[in-house]
């Protein structure tokens, strides 16, 4: 059996807690763009509060697009502001030096597909939590429908069933804000993120 799950940029913490209690997962790269998910954005935090990352897409986000076909708008500069957003917010994180390098050579990058983007981000992540995990694209899985369980209602039945609790940059200001992208927990925490994922 296996798990569907989406694609997400900088997914958030739950969302990896989620998906590594699996040994093997399809990504989802056939359904339907969906506005309001987060295929394209990503939510951090930063002096004054939440902040959301969005990367923009040709065709904008109400199309309805299959997602291995949605692209990305390159008319505005928002790699150079979703590095120096991630990189001001946790410059003064305790492993910011571990990880900072892998902000730096993302952003340097040009993905013509979201689908693409998401899963390069995906690999270098498993790699920094240090997790082996098998993961395909659905296209390139040859099952039938009856060895494939969707989870998009799963995940949202469950996003909040965590209880992972860390020291933030922050929280002095704006208390500890749960379930962020999960590179608030890696530069937080460093590599003590895989085991707070699994024990959660």
């Amino acid at each position: 059996m296996y798990q569907v799950f989406d694609l997400q940029y900088f997914g958030n913490i739950n969302y990896f807690n989620i998906l590594l209690k699996n040994e093997s997962i399809i990504f989802d790269n056939n359904g339907l763009y969906q506005k309001g998910w987060f295929g394209n954005k990503t939510v951090i935090t930063g002096a004054n509060g939440l902040i959301t990352l969005s990367t923009p897409l040709l065709g904008g986000r109400n199309q309805k697009t299959v997602y291995k076909n949605v692209k990305i708008a390159y008319d505005q500069p928002w790699r150079q502001q979703h590095k120096k957003a991630i990189l001001s917010c946790y410059g003064n994180a305790p492993y910011f030096e571990h990880y900072c390098f892998f902000v730096e050579n993302l952003f340097q990058q040009k993905f013509e597909y979201l689908v693409d983007l998401n899963l390069h981000i995906f690999e270098q992540l498993i790699k920094l939590l240090k997790v082996k995990i098998d993961f395909n694209l659905l296209d390139d899985v040859n099952n039938s429908k009856e060895n494939i369980i969707g989870s998009k209602k799963y995940f949202q039945e469950n996003q909040f069933q965590h209880n992972i609790t860390y020291p933030q940059v922050f929280e002095d200001r704006n208390g500890f804000i749960e379930n962020l992208s999960i590179i608030d927990l890696l530069f937080c925490t460093g590599p003590q993120a895989n085991n707070l994922i699994k024990i959660s």
